[in-house]
């Protein structure tokens, strides 16, 4: 089993800290690969929510990290890769759970324009219904449903159920 695949396996089986150390040594093997980065920093998202560092009676001093790691996750990967949409979405999605910084007017559908911003066109989605976002969303949600790492399970908790939007997923 690859680190990769050990650091999917243990984000799956909701052993936050596990899989924390495993997607940070999948990272310093692969330091490029995006999808990495972004599971791991879904991970310290998931930290910083004083539910679900309770839910997993998280170390509070890994909960003390969380916030600053994250932000370095992301933006080493800005700096690897350039200004990748969902890198960039996530760093937006992450000031404004956490600290309540409000994300910028139009700066998610800037974001949303690349092919590769799935999460930014969700977030457009889940905030305002708006129907140019819909397909794109359906498809994140249903590639979210077939995975179950804590980037999925937080794509998957913007499915506006009140809007009759189905994800496909069994209920």
């Amino acid at each position: 089993m690859t680190r990769r695949d050990a650091a999917r396996a243990l984000d799956a089986s909701g052993d936050i800290v596990g899989a924390v150390r495993a997607y940070e040594l999948a990272l310093a093997e692969e330091p490029d690969a995006t999808d990495l980065r972004l599971d791991l920093a879904a991970l310290y998202v998931a930290a910083n929510d004083p539910g679900a560092a309770a839910a997993h009676h998280l170390p509070k001093p890994f909960v003390d990290a969380a916030y600053g790691r994250c932000v370095a996750v992301l933006q080493e990967g800005l700096r690897r890769g350039g200004p990748h949409p969902e890198l960039l979405a996530w760093r937006l999605h992450l000031k404004e759970r956490v600290v309540g910084e409000p994300i910028p007017p139009g700066a998610l559908e800037a974001l949303a324009r690349d092919e590769r911003a799935e999460f930014a066109r969700l977030l457009i989605y889940a905030s305002s219904g708006r129907t140019l976002e819909q397909a794109s969303a359906a498809a994140t949600f249903r590639a979210a449903s077939a995975r179950r790492t804590e980037r999925e399970r937080c794509c998957m908790s913007y499915a506006p159920p009140a809007r009759g939007f189905s994800s496909g997923a069994p209920a």
